[in-house]
This record gives C-alpha cells, sequence and structure tokens, in this order.
C-alpha cells in the first residue's frame, strides 16, 4: 500500500471525507464502498478500512484512513488493483493519489458555506411567542398558529447538507422535548433556506418572556392561555443539549421513549409491549449523562483477603447518585427511579417481562394474595415526568 500523510484536524475529518468523495467520483468515477471502522493497538488511533468497488471501474481500492481521536486524520494507505489480475494499477493509483493530496491541502476554512433554515414543526400545542437560544444560535418561532425552528448549518458540499439539516431538527426538537415533556416533530413541509441573512434577523422584533420557575414536574405548569411558555432555564438546558454529546445521546433516548410512549397510548392492545421498551430509555437517558469510564476500586480478595485494585464503572451507584442529587430530595422520585432501575435489570439480564399483555383490556384486577398482576408497572403514568425532571435538574446550570 501507498501512504501519504494527512493533517486533517479532528473538526474537519467528516469534511475532508465528504469532499474526497466528490472530488474521487466527479474526477475518477462513481463511488460504492464497503465500511469497516477498526481498533489498534492505540487507544487513541481508529483506522477507517474502505473498500471501493464499482462495475464502471476497471479497479478496486482500498483506503486505511488512520483517524486519531485528539489530532484527526493523520495518513491513509492506499492500494489500488486492477480487478482481472489483482495487480497494482499504477496509472489508477496516481490518479487517486492526486486527488487525495488535493483535498489535504484544502483551507476548509474558506470553503464553510452557512445558511439559515426556518423549519415547521408540529406538536401537541403552540408556543406563547418567539424565543431565542443566542449561545447556540437556534430560534423558536410561533407564528399564525404554527410553530418554526430557525438555525444555521455550515456544511462543505451539498451532498453534506440535506443529512445536516435532519440531523439538526431531530437534535433540536429532542432538547425541546425534554425542556416541554412533549413529543414536537418534523412531519414535512417546505424548508425554507436563506443565504443572506442571520437566525435572528428571522425571528422578528418581538420576543415572549421566559416563565420564572426553578423546576417543573407535571407540564401544565408551563401552560398559560393554553400555550407553552417556555421556563427561563430552558436557556441553559438546550444549549447544554446541543453542545454536549452525552447531553445529546440523553435527550435523543428520551424523545424515542415518549413517541413509544404516544404509540402505546394510541393502541395498547397492538402496542402494549413497547412499555419495556419505553421504560429502557428512560434508564439510558439518564445513564448517557453519566460518567462511563472505568476507575480503580480497592477490594478485598475473596480468596487470601489482600487489598487489589480491581477496575469498575459503578454505573448503578453513579444511576443512583444521579437521581439523589437532582431529585429535589424527593422520596418519591428516588423510590420510583430505583423501582424503574430494577425493573430494567430483570427486563435487561433474566428476560422478565414487565408488562401483562393479558391484562391490557378492560377487566377487573387479577388478584394473587399479597399482590395482583397488572398490566403496567405501578409507577408507569409518572415516570416520564419524574425522569424529565432529573434532566432538566442535571442540565440548567
Amino acid at each position: 500500500m501507498r501512504t501519504v500523510s494527512l493533517n486533517i484536524k479532528k473538526d474537519n475529518v467528516n469534511d475532508f471525507l465528504q469532499l474526497l468523495w466528490v472530488e474521487l467520483s466527479e474526477k475518477i468515477g462513481s463511488i460504492s464502498c464497503q465500511h469497516f471502522y477498526l481498533d489498534t493497538d492505540d487507544k487513541e488511533i481508529y483506522i477507517y478500512n474502505v473498500i471501493w468497488c464499482v462495475d464502471q471501474l476497471s479497479f478496486i481500492t482500498e483506503f486505511n484512513f488512520y483517524n486519531h481521536t485528539s489530532k484527526g486524520l493523520i495518513r491513509v494507505d492506499v492500494c489500488v488493483k486492477d480487478k482481472k489480475n489483482q495487480t497494482i494499477d499504477v496509472e489508477s493509483e496516481k490518479k487517486v493519489l492526486s486527488v487525495i493530496s488535493e483535498v489535504n491541502r484544502t483551507d476548509f476554512n474558506s470553503k464553510l458555506k452557512n445558511n439559515c433554515f426556518k423549519v415547521p414543526i408540529e406538536g401537541p400545542i403552540s408556543f406563547s411567542g418567539s424565543y431565542y437560544f443566542e449561545r447556540v444560535n437556534i430560534g423558536l418561532v410561533a407564528e399564525d398558529c404554527f410553530n418554526y425552528l430557525v438555525f444555521d448549518v455550515k456544511y462543505i458540499t451539498e451532498s453534506q447538507l440535506n443529512v445536516l439539516i435532519i440531523e439538526k431538527i431531530k437534535l433540536i426538537l429532542a432538547a425541546l422535548s425534554v425542556c416541554t415533556q412533549q413529543v414536537f416533530e418534523y412531519v414535512g413541509g417546505k424548508i425554507y433556506s436563506f443565504d443572506d441573512c442571520s437566525v435572528y434577523d428571522l425571528l422578528g422584533e418581538s420576543f415572549n418572556n421566559f416563565k420564572q420557575v426553578e423546576s417543573f414536574v407535571d407540564y401544565d405548569e408551563i401552560i398559560e392561555d393554553n400555550k407553552i411558555v417556555l421556563p427561563e432555564n430552558t436557556v441553559n438546558i438546550i444549549s447544554n443539549i446541543i453542545l454536549s454529546p452525552k447531553a445529546q445521546n440523553s435527550a435523543m433516548r428520551f424523545i424515542e421513549s415518549l413517541k413509544l410512549r404516544a404509540e402505546v397510548f394510541d393502541n395498547n392492545i397492538l402496542n402494549g409491549f413497547k412499555v419495556q421498551y419505553e421504560l429502557l430509555g428512560y434508564v439510558s437517558s439518564i445513564e448517557s449523562l453519566l460518567d462511563t469510564s472505568e476507575k480503580n476500586v480497592v477490594l478485598n480478595c475473596p480468596k487470601c483477603d489482600e487489598k487489589i485494585e480491581k477496575p469498575q464503572r459503578r454505573i448503578s451507584a453513579q444511576f443512583n447518585e444521579f437521581v439523589y442529587n437532582h431529585s429535589n430530595n424527593s422520596s418519591i422520585v428516588a423510590s420510583t427511579m430505583k423501582q424503574l432501575y430494577n425493573d430494567r435489570s430483570k427486563f435487561v439480564h433474566m428476560g422478565k417481562g414487565l408488562i401483562s399483555q393479558s391484562l391490557l383490556s378492560k377487566q377487573p384486577l387479577y388478584l394473587e394474595g399479597k399482590t395482583y398482576k397488572q398490566n403496567f408497572p405501578s409507577y408507569y403514568f409518572n415516570i416520564h415526568e419524574f425522569t424529565g425532571e432529573l434532566i432538566r435538574n442535571s442540565l440548567r446550570d
């Protein structure tokens, strides 16, 4: 394989790959690939292995991009072989290496484009007015009984744009669901694009006031005149979600659970089994915010009683600490989340179901001495509210 040194910063890795794919496609031929992302002996370096093979081309190309987790792309190994005789295709190799070298010299800042977008969203209730979240340059517009997201997207190639827009929409909607306990969605409709004005310009001149409330459990607490008035700490919560990968994962798991919940309530006979996966999502939305790195814990050896160090993640202990720290000293929330975590463990590790499918219709309870069977866990009807409150409390500062 031929090696080309690269100096692509971490923030530009995906820009480089997108641009390289475009240039290879335009200057050599269409691209269809198999992709693998491989570990190495160095925990900071991963190999992005790509095999490029299409019927229209007479050769097969294999790339090994070495991606350093903090430095970015540091090199690529390239092998270009003739399909028929499996020998090095020298001429095609020269073309591929030339394109790589050219893209490697790109000043990505000069190629970076920035457009603003206004996207219609739907939800169970409208917002009371327009809001601007300056730290992440995102706006929310309530206009003529419709709600819109306003945001900007930076991109290098047009092929990136649709994916980046959809990913940004999904992330902002997940953040809004954490802040409001409601599911807002983009269900289609025209996406308006602007290349000559800012997000702030598109929001109009009038902004709504935030509601002075530290914390809430039931979303009715942030409703006024049948419209949502966002709490003041929404500014920090949305910013923290947009800027933190851990908080992004948390918000995505939370909105997924709320969507499953809506499906269950829409038809609990057919969708009752989804309760179990909804509950898993609530646990995951909290675990996403925890420190999952291994730490050495001193233990006594069970055989010789000597003190030994053993790496542990202590996820369950951290989960309990998280609930304790962010539950406003509520014993009800603490005991409920403990039940949830225990049920989740039984479902994941023992395969124990968390619902009774036979009791999803309107029947009397099935009594069993000191207890009874029920279709959903007893805490089900409040668990989404408790989980949302815990996440908001952890992200509001």
